[in-house]
């Protein structure tokens, strides 16, 4: 009796060993065949990408108003100087973009010029309003190559989204520039998403057309970090250029890997030049669409 009852036991015991071996080997299997489907970081950096970036179509679109002229009447943003920096003497005029001696300088020292989209501006996009104020400060002409400028946002907002960060341009070349953006935020007042970059832009299309820029097109590289809508940081890099077209609202091309903080990175690709809200991203073999917006 005594022998029946060990055995019994013992064969309980096993199996418990057994069924609890399983399980282990089931739950590692599941971990295994789990899908990553995190994409609000990548959603999150091609908003702020897009819309920062497209601030630099704008001023490059308006690049002549940096040598005291008015480009086009066409356009529905108000455009003024505030004036030479440190000189309260001089009224702003468009005296404070004179260069007598041709060294490239200012003769009042630097100016801030600013392109006020007041109540409201359609973007190049057809699609998005604008309002605030971009304000750009520099002690040099447009045309001068590898000098700072200093862009700053005041009550920015395309759509619902307010815009917010100092950003320093520099054209490298006629038609390169680089780009860093520092303390970049995009917030709708429900949450907010944080965003850096250091960018090189190469405009390869509508540079012949002054006076069009919804015909602009833009190659972005470099890398980015931020922090998204659900406070998770993130990091980027941009792989194949993305390019970004005036007339469309989203980033159309291009490849970059992301990094979400705890995760893994995945490959995000915008697909292949069409003017549309649709990406993908591939992690482990597997590749899932998404939508941007």
């Amino acid at each position: 009796m005594i022998k029946r009852f060990l055995k019994i036991r013992l064969n309980s015991n096993f199996l418990c060993l057994c069924l609890f071996f399983a399980l282990i080997i089931l739950n590692s299997c599941k971990k295994k065949t789990e899908i990553d489907t995190e994409v609000q970081s990548a959603i999150d950096n091609a908003l702020c990408e897009d819309r920062f970036m497209g601030i630099i179509s704008d001023i490059n679109a308006n690049a002549s108003h940096f040598m005291g002229l008015k480009k086009s009447t066409s356009v529905c943003e108000n455009w003024s100087i505030l004036g030479a920096l440190g000189n309260p003497t001089i009224t702003p005029s468009m005296n404070d973009t004179i260069d007598k001696n041709h060294d490239g300088f200012y003769d009042n020292g630097a100016v801030t010029f600013e392109f006020d989209y007041g109540a409201g501006c359609l973007s190049s996009d057809g699609q998005s309003i604008k309002k605030g104020i971009i304000s750009i400060t520099s002690s040099k002409r447009w045309v001068v190559l590898n000098h700072p400028i200093i862009i700053k946002l005041k009550n920015y907002k395309i759509d619902d989204l307010n815009y917010s960060g100092k950003i320093v341009l520099t054209r490298t070349d006629s038609l390169k520039y680089s780009v860093q953006v520092t303390d970049g935020h995009c917030t709708n007042g429900s949450w907010i998403i944080d965003f850096e970059c250091s960018n090189s832009l190469e405009q390869t299309e509508g540079y012949t057309t002054k006076n069009n820029q919804t015909d602009d097109v833009i190659l972005i590289s470099g890398n980015s970090n931020g922090k998204n809508r659900e406070n998770k940081l993130f990091t980027a890099t941009i792989k194949n250029s993305l390019v970004k077209k005036s007339n469309c609202r989203w980033i159309s091309s291009g490849v970059l890997e992301l990094t979400p903080q705890g995760l893994e990175t995945r490959i995000i690709d915008f697909g292949n030049n069409s003017c549309d809200d649709k990406a993908k991203y591939t992690l482990n073999g597997n590749t899932i669409g998404f939508k941007l917006n």
